[in-house]
């Protein structure tokens, strides 16, 4: 199987879709005799901060001289953004090595696997294959349902920002949602809680006991002000990220595990996640935010307030039509100095038009796109003229419009 074929093999009309139940990716790792079960695998599973979390980690893990593999979603250039060994994207040739692995256990399968379920064990698969001793693996929507869910216990589980997204799959309320998440975790298990607020932190507490977990919580508190000098990720939220790390990586240590101080430093030195409070020297008045729910655009608004409390950004915007878009909307008119609205590559994207219907109200001059093109080159234009320029609302046209803006891929 080369790289296109295993392209096609994740990516056509059987697997384009999603189904409930855990059925098909258990029976798939068991076809394949539970690839990862040997591996040390650290879940981390959240609303939001969990892409930062992941690569934190990974990048402390590597430094100390660890082989780690991770797992991401969702993929924002190709399916090779799923997967990282020791923080690089693997070749074509290993990853297509692997999809022939799990395309020939999945071929006879009644119930044909969904593209998330088959990467996830593309992703055991590959890391097996590389010779990881890690794997921090990222859940997608949720935790008990979510494809990620291995049947056998994690090193580590580690719980982000709890917050509400995704409600009509996970439920109303921080309670319900936190349980969703924690269900990835099993019996025995070491669970890290992140920063969050103390109603979370209770049902967290509870819901661990009740389930046989050994928990432990991070407190901003600890993170010293080195730490945050020498973070390479931006933005006031990052905090409380680094803090989620800090406490993971302190249990790790307890395990026996050898991460030094200085392994830890350079591994926070040495993190890199696009569109997340993204900011380059050659751009500082461009910034990239993949926020996509009331939470980020409210630790978006912070970070930017923090960083200039009178500054004001045309925003480039698409969204989701299932995402809390108004609230979103209204915390992020704050710092708008107008609109640019664009139609997402997503079969559940608002389209540009809907979008400015919804705008209107906020008085603000707003410019309709016909593309991802047009819009960079209307944002262009206004940069000219003086505009900051910001954008956010969802992951899913970030490096189009990156490369649009910069002519670079991220």
């Amino acid at each position: 199987m080369n790289f296109q074929e295993a392209e096609t093999f994740l990516c056509n009309e059987k697997t384009q879709c999603s189904k409930p139940g855990l059925e098909r990716v258990n029976e798939l790792l068991e076809r394949l005799s539970f690839p990862g079960k040997t591996l040390s695998v650290i879940h981390v599973v959240g609303t939001n901060g969990k892409g930062s979390t992941s690569s934190m980690l990974t990048s402390c893990l590597v430094a100390a001289g660890y082989s780690v593999g991770t797992f991401q979603s969702p993929r924002l250039t190709g399916v090779l953004d799923y997967v990282r060994v020791n923080g690089q994207k693997p070749s074509k040739e290993a990853f297509a090595k692997a999809c022939e692995v799990v395309a020939n256990a999945a071929e006879t399968m009644s119930d044909y696997p969904t593209e998330f379920e088959l990467v996830t064990v593309v992703a055991l698969v590959l890391f097996e294959q590389a010779g990881c001793q890690f794997a921090v693996l990222e859940a997608g929507m949720g935790g008990s349902k979510d494809a990620t869910n291995l049947p056998y216990p994690s090193l580590m589980t580690v719980v982000t920002h709890i917050a509400k997204d995704h409600t009509e799959y996970l439920g109303t309320t921080e309670k319900a949602i936190l349980i969703e998440k924690m269900g990835i975790a099993k019996r025995g298990e070491h669970l890290i809680l992140g920063p969050n607020s103390a109603t979370v932190k209770k049902h967290c507490q509870s819901i661990c006991k009740e389930n046989g977990l050994i928990y432990h919580h991070s407190c901003r508190r600890i993170v010293k002000q080195a730490y945050l000098e020498h973070l390479a990720l931006k933005g006031e939220y990052q905090k409380d990220n680094l803090a989620t790390v800090l406490a993971g990586v302190n249990q790790l240590r307890e395990m026996g595990y050898d991460i030094s101080e200085e392994a830890f430093v350079n591994g926070l030195a040495g993190t890199s996640l696009p569109f997340r409070f993204m900011i380059e020297e050659e751009y500082p008045d461009l910034i990239f935010d993949g926020g996509h729910n009331p939470d980020c655009a409210k630790v978006l608004v912070d970070s930017l307030l923090a960083r200039d409390p009178n500054r004001k950004y045309v925003i480039i915007t698409g969204v989701m039509r299932d995402k809390e878009y108004a609230v979103m909307y209204d915390m992020l008119d704050r710092i708008s100095d107008g609109y640019i609205t664009l139609t997402a590559p997503n079969k559940r994207a608002l389209t540009a038009e809907e979008i400015k219907q919804y705008l209107v109200k906020y008085g603000k001059n707003i410019q309709v796109s016909k593309s991802i093109a047009d819009a960079a080159k209307i944002a262009l234009k206004a940069r000219e003229n003086g505009a900051n320029i910001l954008c956010t609302g969802s992951l899913y046209f970030m490096a189009d419009l990156y490369y649009e803006l910069t002519g670079k891929r991220a």
